[in-house]
């Protein structure tokens, strides 16, 4: 798990470092042109217009992250409900300690799979980060 949160930490500094920078730079660098180029009645509108990219790519950044973690958690919780097809809830306090301790790490072994599977599809999930970015980059 440990290792899954730090490539998640490290996928979102790769995010701010080659996406969302580079969107903010060319956004005020758009507004100072608007403060030499733009009349005093435009500068507002071309002010806004430089700013729009970076709330939309914010957003598709957080979907992103949300469906990935949505799904992460269904892992985690078909684990679960692998062991309680296994016992009933009814019939877990009649376990051997032995017996629910396997089952405890039963489950524990499968969370684990769910936390190195996901590990392995976070280049997939930049990468779909990335796509966007390049495509909202031509939209704008």
């Amino acid at each position: 798990m440990k290792e899954l949160q730090s490539e998640m930490e490290n996928l979102q500094d790769k995010v701010v470092d080659k996406i969302f920078r580079p969107i903010m730079k060319e956004s005020f660098s758009c507004a100072a042109k608007c403060c030499i180029n733009a009349s005093s009645k435009n500068l507002n509108q071309c002010a806004e217009q430089c700013m729009q990219k970076m709330p939309v790519m914010q957003k598709i950044v957080q979907q992103e992250m949300q469906a990935f973690q949505e799904r992460l958690q269904r892992c985690q919780m078909s684990c679960n409900d692998e062991a309680r097809d296994r016992v009933s809830m009814a019939d877990i306090n009649k376990l051997s300690d032995s017996a629910r301790d396997q089952l405890q790490q039963d489950v524990m072994k499968c969370a684990n799979k769910c936390f190195v599977q996901y590990r392995e599809k976070i280049p997939a999930l930049y990468g779909r980060i990335e796509h966007q970015a390049d495509r909202l980059s031509k939209e704008y």
